[in-house]
Protein backbone atom coordinates (compact mmCIF):
# COMPACT_ATOMS: atom_id res chain seq x y z
CA UNK A 1 0.00 0.00 0.00
CA UNK A 2 1.06 3.23 -0.58
CA UNK A 3 2.32 5.44 2.11
CA UNK A 4 -0.18 7.70 3.00
CA UNK A 5 0.36 11.90 2.46
CA UNK A 6 1.74 13.94 5.09
CA UNK A 7 0.18 17.45 5.32
CA UNK A 8 3.11 19.91 5.55
CA UNK A 9 2.88 23.89 5.39
CA UNK A 10 4.15 25.50 2.46
CA UNK A 11 7.84 26.40 2.42
CA UNK A 12 10.23 28.36 -0.38
CA UNK A 13 12.91 25.77 0.79
CA UNK A 14 11.30 23.04 0.00
CA UNK A 15 10.12 24.15 -3.04
CA UNK A 16 13.85 25.13 -3.83
CA UNK A 17 14.63 21.53 -3.33
CA UNK A 18 12.33 20.02 -5.61
CA UNK A 19 10.61 18.26 -2.25
CA UNK A 20 6.66 18.37 -2.95
CA UNK A 21 5.02 15.49 -0.96
CA UNK A 22 1.46 16.19 -3.02
CA UNK A 23 3.24 15.55 -6.12
CA UNK A 24 5.63 12.17 -4.77
CA UNK A 25 3.18 10.32 -2.27
CA UNK A 26 5.41 7.76 -2.03
CA UNK A 27 8.53 9.39 -0.37
CA UNK A 28 9.00 8.56 2.85
CA UNK A 29 7.47 11.36 5.08
CA UNK A 30 10.11 11.54 7.25
CA UNK A 31 12.76 12.33 5.05
CA UNK A 32 10.54 14.89 3.59
CA UNK A 33 9.84 16.39 7.55
CA UNK A 34 14.11 16.03 8.10
CA UNK A 35 14.60 18.19 5.29
CA UNK A 36 11.76 20.55 6.37
CA UNK A 37 13.35 20.89 9.55
CA UNK A 38 16.88 21.87 8.10
CA UNK A 39 15.75 24.14 5.52
CA UNK A 40 13.36 26.06 8.17
CA UNK A 41 16.78 26.18 10.18
CA UNK A 42 18.27 28.21 7.20
CA UNK A 43 15.98 30.05 6.76
CA UNK A 44 15.46 31.60 10.67
CA UNK A 45 18.75 32.47 10.58
CA UNK A 46 18.75 34.43 7.70
CA UNK A 47 15.62 36.07 7.95
CA UNK A 48 15.55 39.41 9.17
CA UNK A 49 14.68 40.86 12.54
CA UNK A 50 12.54 43.91 13.20
CA UNK A 51 14.76 46.23 15.76
CA UNK A 52 12.85 49.51 14.85
CA UNK A 53 10.70 50.98 12.52
CA UNK A 54 12.29 50.61 9.35
CA UNK A 55 15.25 48.92 10.60
CA UNK A 56 15.93 45.56 10.08
CA UNK A 57 19.06 43.04 11.31
CA UNK A 58 19.87 39.85 9.41
CA UNK A 59 22.68 38.29 11.05
CA UNK A 60 24.91 41.04 12.06
CA UNK A 61 24.31 43.16 9.30
CA UNK A 62 21.44 46.64 9.85
CA UNK A 63 19.57 47.45 6.89
CA UNK A 64 17.17 50.51 6.42
CA UNK A 65 14.00 49.41 4.70
CA UNK A 66 10.77 52.31 3.84
CA UNK A 67 8.17 51.31 1.46
CA UNK A 68 7.38 54.14 -0.93
CA UNK A 69 3.59 55.34 -1.35
CA UNK A 70 2.50 55.27 -4.94
CA UNK A 71 2.29 58.83 -5.57
CA UNK A 72 5.65 59.12 -4.29
CA UNK A 73 7.54 56.37 -6.41
CA UNK A 74 8.67 59.04 -9.32
CA UNK A 75 10.71 61.29 -6.75
CA UNK A 76 12.48 57.83 -5.76
CA UNK A 77 12.71 56.67 -9.42
CA UNK A 78 10.22 54.24 -9.77
CA UNK A 79 11.36 52.24 -6.31
CA UNK A 80 8.60 50.78 -4.74
CA UNK A 81 11.15 50.43 -1.61
CA UNK A 82 13.88 52.57 -0.44
CA UNK A 83 16.62 49.99 0.97
CA UNK A 84 20.24 50.65 2.24
CA UNK A 85 22.49 48.73 3.64
CA UNK A 86 23.69 49.94 7.32
CA UNK A 87 26.91 47.43 7.16
CA UNK A 88 27.50 45.20 10.79
CA UNK A 89 27.94 48.31 13.25
CA UNK A 90 26.31 48.68 16.65
CA UNK A 91 22.48 49.60 17.02
CA UNK A 92 22.95 52.68 18.36
CA UNK A 93 25.04 53.86 15.16
CA UNK A 94 22.12 52.16 13.13
CA UNK A 95 19.32 53.55 14.76
CA UNK A 96 21.27 57.08 13.95
CA UNK A 97 22.05 56.16 10.38
CA UNK A 98 18.58 55.09 10.29
CA UNK A 99 16.84 58.32 11.24
CA UNK A 100 19.00 60.08 8.38
CA UNK A 101 17.19 57.76 5.83
CA UNK A 102 13.91 58.30 7.10
CA UNK A 103 14.62 62.23 7.29
CA UNK A 104 15.54 61.99 3.46
CA UNK A 105 13.02 59.65 2.47
CA UNK A 106 10.59 61.81 4.57
CA UNK A 107 11.38 64.98 3.03
CA UNK A 108 11.22 63.63 -0.82
CA UNK A 109 7.92 61.97 -0.23
CA UNK A 110 6.66 65.37 1.16
CA UNK A 111 7.97 67.69 -1.89
CA UNK A 112 6.46 64.78 -4.09
CA UNK A 113 2.90 65.55 -2.83
CA UNK A 114 3.37 68.90 -2.93
CA UNK A 115 3.23 69.44 0.89
CA UNK A 116 5.40 71.73 3.41
CA UNK A 117 4.85 69.43 6.13
CA UNK A 118 3.58 66.25 7.53
CA UNK A 119 0.24 68.20 8.73
CA UNK A 120 -0.21 70.45 5.38
CA UNK A 121 -2.70 69.18 3.18
CA UNK A 122 -3.70 72.40 0.71
CA UNK A 123 -1.85 72.13 -3.20
CA UNK A 124 1.14 73.65 -4.17
CA UNK A 125 -0.37 76.57 -5.94
CA UNK A 126 -2.14 77.78 -3.07
CA UNK A 127 1.31 78.39 -1.53
CA UNK A 128 3.06 81.82 -1.98
CA UNK A 129 6.92 81.32 -2.73
CA UNK A 130 9.79 83.32 -3.58
CA UNK A 131 13.85 83.49 -3.86
CA UNK A 132 14.92 85.20 -1.08
CA UNK A 133 17.35 87.93 -1.02
CA UNK A 134 20.65 87.77 1.09
CA UNK A 135 19.72 90.50 3.71
CA UNK A 136 16.41 88.33 4.05
CA UNK A 137 18.66 85.06 4.53
CA UNK A 138 21.32 86.42 6.83
CA UNK A 139 17.66 88.08 9.15
CA UNK A 140 16.35 85.11 9.16
CA UNK A 141 19.64 83.54 10.36
CA UNK A 142 20.27 86.11 13.08
CA UNK A 143 16.38 85.56 14.35
CA UNK A 144 17.44 81.49 14.61
CA UNK A 145 20.87 82.37 16.40
CA UNK A 146 18.46 84.51 19.27
CA UNK A 147 15.94 82.28 19.22
CA UNK A 148 18.40 78.80 19.89
CA UNK A 149 20.60 81.37 22.17
CA UNK A 150 17.86 81.98 24.49
CA UNK A 151 16.19 78.42 24.84
CA UNK A 152 20.20 77.46 25.59
CA UNK A 153 20.86 80.31 28.27
CA UNK A 154 17.35 79.01 29.63
CA UNK A 155 19.35 76.45 32.06
CA UNK A 156 22.46 77.40 34.36
CA UNK A 157 24.73 74.76 33.94
CA UNK A 158 27.48 74.10 36.24
CA UNK A 159 30.07 71.42 37.48
CA UNK A 160 30.97 68.08 34.93
CA UNK A 161 28.15 69.07 32.99
CA UNK A 162 29.23 72.30 32.48
CA UNK A 163 33.15 70.99 30.76
CA UNK A 164 30.86 68.44 29.25
CA UNK A 165 28.70 70.75 27.50
CA UNK A 166 31.73 72.93 26.66
CA UNK A 167 33.73 70.40 25.37
CA UNK A 168 30.78 69.04 23.05
CA UNK A 169 30.75 72.57 21.72
CA UNK A 170 34.45 72.64 20.79
CA UNK A 171 34.41 69.23 18.95
CA UNK A 172 31.28 70.68 16.76
CA UNK A 173 32.71 74.02 16.37
CA UNK A 174 35.88 72.18 14.76
CA UNK A 175 33.46 69.85 12.68
CA UNK A 176 32.00 72.55 10.87
CA UNK A 177 35.05 74.47 10.49
CA UNK A 178 36.83 71.25 9.09
CA UNK A 179 34.13 70.65 6.58
CA UNK A 180 33.70 74.09 5.25
CA UNK A 181 37.16 74.55 4.46
CA UNK A 182 37.52 70.94 2.90
CA UNK A 183 36.42 73.11 -0.39
CA UNK A 184 34.15 69.80 -2.17
CA UNK A 185 30.88 71.77 -1.69
CA UNK A 186 29.70 69.52 1.33
CA UNK A 187 28.27 71.26 4.64
CA UNK A 188 27.48 69.80 8.10
CA UNK A 189 24.60 67.29 8.27
CA UNK A 190 22.86 69.42 11.11
CA UNK A 191 23.45 72.79 9.01
CA UNK A 192 21.77 71.33 5.85
CA UNK A 193 19.04 70.38 8.42
CA UNK A 194 18.87 74.06 9.68
CA UNK A 195 19.34 75.29 6.37
CA UNK A 196 15.90 72.91 5.22
CA UNK A 197 13.78 74.33 8.22
CA UNK A 198 14.51 77.65 7.42
CA UNK A 199 13.60 77.17 3.84
CA UNK A 200 10.36 75.52 4.85
CA UNK A 201 9.16 78.20 7.39
CA UNK A 202 9.89 81.53 5.31
CA UNK A 203 8.29 79.88 2.32
CA UNK A 204 11.53 80.44 -0.10
CA UNK A 205 11.81 79.02 -3.14
CA UNK A 206 16.04 77.06 -3.24
CA UNK A 207 16.33 73.93 -4.84
CA UNK A 208 17.76 70.69 -2.83
CA UNK A 209 20.21 70.18 -5.55
CA UNK A 210 21.80 73.04 -5.10
CA UNK A 211 23.15 76.02 -6.60
CA UNK A 212 24.13 79.62 -5.29
CA UNK A 213 21.47 80.16 -3.63
CA UNK A 214 21.55 76.83 -1.48
CA UNK A 215 24.95 77.20 -0.84
CA UNK A 216 24.89 80.81 0.21
CA UNK A 217 22.07 79.43 2.91
CA UNK A 218 23.91 76.46 4.35
CA UNK A 219 27.14 79.18 4.08
CA UNK A 220 25.21 81.81 6.60
CA UNK A 221 23.52 78.99 9.10
CA UNK A 222 27.01 77.18 9.50
CA UNK A 223 28.32 80.98 10.28
CA UNK A 224 25.44 81.31 12.37
CA UNK A 225 25.91 77.94 13.87
CA UNK A 226 29.72 78.89 14.91
CA UNK A 227 28.69 82.25 16.69
CA UNK A 228 26.26 80.51 18.73
CA UNK A 229 28.97 77.92 19.91
CA UNK A 230 30.96 81.05 20.62
CA UNK A 231 28.25 82.76 22.67
CA UNK A 232 27.04 79.84 24.74
CA UNK A 233 31.15 78.69 25.05
CA UNK A 234 31.45 82.03 26.26
CA UNK A 235 28.48 82.16 29.15
CA UNK A 236 29.71 78.51 30.23
CA UNK A 237 33.02 79.36 31.22
CA UNK A 238 31.95 83.16 32.69
CA UNK A 239 33.69 84.71 30.15
CA UNK A 240 32.94 88.06 28.72
CA UNK A 241 30.79 87.76 25.81
CA UNK A 242 33.18 87.19 22.25
CA UNK A 243 33.66 89.94 19.49
CA UNK A 244 31.17 88.85 16.18
CA UNK A 245 32.63 86.19 14.26
CA UNK A 246 31.19 87.36 10.89
CA UNK A 247 30.53 91.08 10.20
CA UNK A 248 26.35 89.76 9.84
CA UNK A 249 26.34 89.36 13.67
CA UNK A 250 27.66 93.00 14.29
CA UNK A 251 25.40 95.03 16.69
CA UNK A 252 24.00 97.34 14.53
CA UNK A 253 22.86 94.50 12.37
CA UNK A 254 20.59 93.30 15.06
CA UNK A 255 19.45 96.88 15.52
CA UNK A 256 18.77 97.01 12.04
CA UNK A 257 16.32 93.78 12.50
CA UNK A 258 14.21 95.38 14.54
CA UNK A 259 13.57 98.20 12.75
CA UNK A 260 12.61 96.57 9.48
CA UNK A 261 8.68 96.71 9.02
CA UNK A 262 7.09 93.28 8.16
CA UNK A 263 6.07 93.65 4.20
CA UNK A 264 2.51 92.93 3.11
CA UNK A 265 1.21 89.36 2.01
CA UNK A 266 2.10 88.91 -1.82
CA UNK A 267 -0.82 88.31 -3.71
CA UNK A 268 -0.70 85.99 -6.31
CA UNK A 269 -2.21 84.89 -9.36
CA UNK A 270 -4.44 81.90 -9.03
CA UNK A 271 -6.41 80.21 -11.70
CA UNK A 272 -9.87 79.00 -11.03
CA UNK A 273 -9.60 76.23 -12.96
CA UNK A 274 -6.92 74.70 -10.87
CA UNK A 275 -8.19 75.67 -7.58
CA UNK A 276 -11.10 73.67 -8.77
CA UNK A 277 -8.66 70.89 -9.70
CA UNK A 278 -7.13 70.21 -6.15
CA UNK A 279 -10.43 70.28 -4.73
CA UNK A 280 -11.32 67.41 -7.13
CA UNK A 281 -7.97 65.95 -6.68
CA UNK A 282 -8.50 65.99 -3.00
CA UNK A 283 -12.61 65.12 -2.84
CA UNK A 284 -12.46 62.51 -5.74
CA UNK A 285 -15.87 63.37 -5.98
CA UNK A 286 -17.82 60.92 -9.13
CA UNK A 287 -17.75 61.97 -13.08
CA UNK A 288 -20.76 63.52 -13.03
CA UNK A 289 -20.04 65.76 -10.05
CA UNK A 290 -16.63 66.82 -12.28
CA UNK A 291 -18.74 67.10 -15.25
CA UNK A 292 -21.42 68.97 -14.05
CA UNK A 293 -18.53 71.42 -11.68
CA UNK A 294 -16.87 72.44 -13.94
CA UNK A 295 -19.60 73.57 -16.39
CA UNK A 296 -20.81 75.78 -13.46
CA UNK A 297 -16.61 77.13 -12.88
CA UNK A 298 -16.39 77.78 -16.64
CA UNK A 299 -19.65 79.86 -16.60
CA UNK A 300 -18.26 82.05 -13.96
CA UNK A 301 -15.29 82.63 -15.84
CA UNK A 302 -17.12 83.47 -18.55
CA UNK A 303 -18.98 85.97 -16.76
CA UNK A 304 -16.15 87.76 -15.04
CA UNK A 305 -14.18 87.81 -18.02
CA UNK A 306 -10.83 86.36 -16.29
CA UNK A 307 -9.98 83.28 -14.14
CA UNK A 308 -8.34 84.76 -11.18
CA UNK A 309 -9.48 83.55 -7.36
CA UNK A 310 -8.08 86.95 -6.08
CA UNK A 311 -10.02 88.70 -8.09
CA UNK A 312 -13.38 87.69 -6.96
CA UNK A 313 -15.71 89.69 -5.27
CA UNK A 314 -19.03 89.10 -3.38
CA UNK A 315 -20.86 91.74 -5.81
CA UNK A 316 -19.27 89.26 -8.83
CA UNK A 317 -20.86 85.96 -7.34
CA UNK A 318 -24.35 88.43 -7.33
CA UNK A 319 -23.89 89.48 -10.43
CA UNK A 320 -23.08 85.86 -11.96
CA UNK A 321 -26.56 84.45 -10.68
CA UNK A 322 -28.46 87.59 -11.71
CA UNK A 323 -27.24 87.16 -15.12
CA UNK A 324 -27.87 83.31 -15.15
CA UNK A 325 -31.47 84.37 -13.89
CA UNK A 326 -31.96 86.68 -16.15
CA UNK A 327 -35.09 86.17 -19.11
CA UNK A 328 -34.02 86.36 -22.60
CA UNK A 329 -35.49 88.51 -25.47
CA UNK A 330 -38.89 86.81 -24.91
CA UNK A 331 -39.05 86.88 -21.49
CA UNK A 332 -38.32 83.29 -20.73
CA UNK A 333 -35.55 82.45 -18.28
CA UNK A 334 -33.16 79.34 -19.35
CA UNK A 335 -32.57 77.95 -15.73
CA UNK A 336 -34.74 78.10 -13.07
CA UNK A 337 -33.96 79.48 -9.47
CA UNK A 338 -33.34 75.63 -8.10
CA UNK A 339 -31.05 75.32 -11.04
CA UNK A 340 -28.98 78.32 -10.24
CA UNK A 341 -28.93 77.93 -6.54
CA UNK A 342 -28.03 73.91 -6.45
CA UNK A 343 -26.26 73.44 -9.36
CA UNK A 344 -24.19 76.72 -9.92
CA UNK A 345 -23.83 78.19 -6.88
CA UNK A 346 -24.17 74.77 -5.00
CA UNK A 347 -21.44 74.06 -7.15
CA UNK A 348 -18.82 76.68 -6.99
CA UNK A 349 -19.72 77.10 -3.18
CA UNK A 350 -17.35 74.09 -1.85
CA UNK A 351 -14.62 74.96 -3.84
CA UNK A 352 -14.17 77.96 -2.29
CA UNK A 353 -15.03 77.20 1.37
CA UNK A 354 -12.56 74.51 0.32
CA UNK A 355 -9.63 76.82 -0.82
CA UNK A 356 -10.34 78.72 2.10
CA UNK A 357 -9.61 76.12 5.05
CA UNK A 358 -7.04 74.86 3.39
CA UNK A 359 -4.61 78.26 2.96
CA UNK A 360 -5.93 78.88 6.67
CA UNK A 361 -4.36 75.81 7.90
CA UNK A 362 -1.30 77.03 6.13
CA UNK A 363 -1.42 80.14 8.05
CA UNK A 364 -2.86 82.47 5.60
CA UNK A 365 -6.58 82.67 3.78
CA UNK A 366 -8.50 84.35 1.33
CA UNK A 367 -10.03 87.98 3.10
CA UNK A 368 -11.03 90.90 1.91
CA UNK A 369 -8.88 93.78 1.77
CA UNK A 370 -10.11 96.81 1.32
CA UNK A 371 -10.99 97.29 -2.13
CA UNK A 372 -13.08 94.23 -1.24
CA UNK A 373 -10.67 91.32 -3.32
CA UNK A 374 -9.72 88.31 -2.18
CA UNK A 375 -6.92 88.21 -1.48
CA UNK A 376 -3.83 85.60 0.72
CA UNK A 377 -3.04 87.51 3.81
CA UNK A 378 -2.73 86.42 7.47
CA UNK A 379 -5.97 86.68 9.42
CA UNK A 380 -9.43 86.85 8.16
CA UNK A 381 -11.34 89.73 7.52
CA UNK A 382 -15.18 89.95 8.91
CA UNK A 383 -16.33 90.83 5.18
CA UNK A 384 -13.98 88.15 3.54
CA UNK A 385 -14.84 85.24 1.75
CA UNK A 386 -16.92 83.85 4.53
CA UNK A 387 -19.83 86.32 3.83
CA UNK A 388 -19.49 85.91 -0.07
CA UNK A 389 -22.17 83.54 0.08
CA UNK A 390 -24.57 85.65 2.40
CA UNK A 391 -24.63 88.02 -0.47
CA UNK A 392 -24.81 85.42 -3.75
CA UNK A 393 -27.72 83.71 -1.93
CA UNK A 394 -29.97 87.09 -1.30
Amino acid sequence: NPVPRVRIPPSPPLALQGLDVAENPRKPPVAALECYKLCYKITSFLTMQRVAKHLYLRGSCYTFRRAIPIDARPAFGGLREYVRSLGDVTEARARSLAAVHNEFCSRLIEEARGRTSQHSKHPAFLQVRRVPERDEIERAVRTWLVEMEEAASAEAIAGQDAQERLRNLRLFDADIIRIMRSGNGETPLMTRWVADALIEKHGWSVPRDGGPLRTLIEDRVARGQRELVARLSAEIAWEDQPQPTHRMFAPHEFLRDREVQTKPEVVRYVPLMEVLGGYFAEQEPAAATVKKWSTAMRSLIEHLGHDDATRVTPDDIVGWKNALLAPDEKGTRARGQMTVRHGYLGAVKPVFAWAVANTMNAGSSYSSETNGRLAISSGRSSTGCGHMWDFAAS
